[in-house]
């Protein structure tokens, strides 16, 4: 006998878990039907479809409309495909839960997924802001490739800040609700939601692993791990850094706490790095012209950076007393 899994087993968690869909005709109903077959009571699903055009949207629809289940289902369409990012975002705005569960159009949850996730969080006293898992690696026709059985080592934040790479697998996560609400939604500029959010849930409230597969994740020639493997390496690894490097300036931005003395310096020391990184990400990803015009803006960057440290040193010396004039 199937157990349904009572919200108030889990201190009345309310959980949305966001499926993200674009043309995955193929996959998208034994996707759909995993999250509806969730064993987790009072659960919020939310399909976020970017512009299908080969039928997924018809097929969400259909089963949408015959669904009589305990779950409330909430689908939504772009009115044109505006890519991973911002699709993430819309469906992110229909979501209501404390946790929001995550999972591809191409992907298989576990029954057990979400209460799972749920006890996991709730064991470690709500605190993260981020909760993975490892993963069972399947095919295109859903056949066996292997079984995660990792135990990753989570970096800390003095870690991260002295160079720590590390990236919790999105594909298997699930974000808490006041992570978004510190740190925004997406730029438009991500291509991959994981490389963000990984680092922002580190300097926030942490991560916290399990250690059971619970995601049957799809390996076939339009998938995302597929796309990113098909780029050389160099060229993906350093236009997602860049990608990912925006949003850690925008998060610092937002979260830095600016002291009474020195915050002006700080401030324009921040935007000029957030301007460096944008000019950094359009020159690996613009056209002739676009690239052309970043070098004369890199340049003039420099010429403002060595201004404000020469500012900088002038006001550190007033601060200080040492121009004062000899009375």
């Amino acid at each position: 006998m199937k157990r349904i899994v009572s919200s108030s087993e889990s201190c009345a968690v309310s959980v949305s878990l966001l499926l993200i869909s674009y043309q995955q005709k193929k996959y998208i109903e034994e996707a759909l039907q995993s999250t509806l077959s969730q064993d987790y009571s009072g659960l919020q699903v939310v399909v976020s479809d970017d512009a299908s055009t080969d039928g997924t949207w018809e097929i969400i629809q259909k089963i949408a409309a015959s669904y009589k289940g305990q779950h409330q289902v909430i689908i939504r369409r772009n009115e044109s495909n505006r890519g991973m990012a911002a699709n993430f975002n819309e469906g992110l705005k229909c979501c209501s839960g404390e946790l929001i569960v995550v999972q591809a159009g191409d992907d298989i949850s576990e029954s057990y997924r979400v209460s799972s996730l749920v006890k996991l969080w709730v064991n470690n006293r709500k605190e993260p802001d981020m909760l993975y898992s490892n993963v069972t690696w399947i095919n295109e026709d859903g056949s066996l490739i292997k079984v995660d059985q990792k135990n990753p080592v989570i970096p800390s934040v003095d870690e991260i800040k002295r160079g720590s790479f590390f990236i919790a697998g999105g594909m298997a996560a699930a974000y808490s609700r006041r992570l978004f609400s510190k740190f925004g939604y997406l730029s438009e500029v991500v291509r991959t939601e994981d490389y963000v959010l990984t680092f922002r849930a580190i300097i926030s409230g942490g991560l916290a692993f399990e250690p059971a597969a619970l995601v049957k994740y799809r390996q076939h020639p339009q998938s995302e791990m597929a796309k990113r493997q098909n780029l050389s390496y160099d060229y993906q690894i350093t236009r997602m850094y860049s990608a990912a490097k925006v949003a850690e300036a925008e998060d610092r931005f937002r979260s830095w706490k600016i002291s009474q003395h020195n915050g002006c310096l700080y401030k324009m020391k921040l935007r000029m790095a957030l301007f460096s990184v944008r000019i950094h990400h359009q020159s690996l990803t613009g056209t002739f012209w676009q690239r052309i015009g970043c070098a004369f803006l890199a340049l003039f960057s420099l010429r403002l950076k060595f201004f404000f440290s020469i500012l900088k040193r002038d006001v550190t010396r007033m601060l200080k007393g040492e121009n004062k004039s000899p009375e």
